[in-house]
């Protein structure tokens, strides 16, 4: 059975009572943000099926008056800047990793590449404690898009991957509007 689903202007065909209603999709982010922009982000995806946000807030983002209104939004868990956090990166083992070396103490968005991948494999622990089946991470300035999907579903995207398949790419493609009548 299909419904539709409306987010600011847009209307989005949304599927109900597929056999892939149960997965349970997480998507985590590192963002400074504001909180429109978060929570248009979040209900754009909500619509598409993910039920579950980890985000790891900076900046403006975490202001007590954005925080308040993120974890207002069903199924956020916002981590914001803390000592607590900043020992649970302490302890990654990505501090022991080769690949992760050549980022670290470099200027820039190698900071920030470095804070995405130690806060990516704590999203990568809280999704396995809850039981979550897909975990994407991505920034608030990107989106998903089930495309070939024909219900615009993240669920029944993912649900569709084999089982034995724990890892899934997706092609970035990045725009820019020409102009604000897009």
């Amino acid at each position: 059975r299909g419904s539709t689903s409306k987010i600011s202007d847009v209307t989005l065909p949304t599927q109900t009572g597929s056999e892939h209603d149960t997965l349970k999709v997480m998507i985590s982010t590192t963002t400074a943000d504001s909180p429109g922009k978060i929570l248009d982000w979040m209900r754009y995806h909500a619509l598409l099926g993910v039920e579950h946000f980890f985000l790891f807030v900076e900046g403006q983002a975490a202001e007590k008056s954005a925080v308040e209104q993120l974890v207002a939004f069903p199924g956020v868990t916002v981590w914001e800047p803390s000592a607590e956090l900043d020992e649970r990166r302490g302890k990654s083992r990505a501090w022991k990793e080769n690949w992760l070396g050549n980022f670290f103490d470099k200027p820039c968005n190698n900071e920030l590449f470095v804070r995405q991948s130690l806060n990516m494999e704590l999203a990568i622990d809280h999704a396995r404690a809850e039981h979550l089946d897909w975990m994407v991470h991505i920034d608030v300035d990107e989106l998903m898009w089930p495309g070939g999907e024909a219900h615009l579903s993240m669920k029944s995207f993912l649900g569709e991957v084999h089982p034995k398949i724990d890892n899934v790419v997706f092609a970035n493609y990045e725009a820019c509007p020409e102009s604000d009548a897009v």
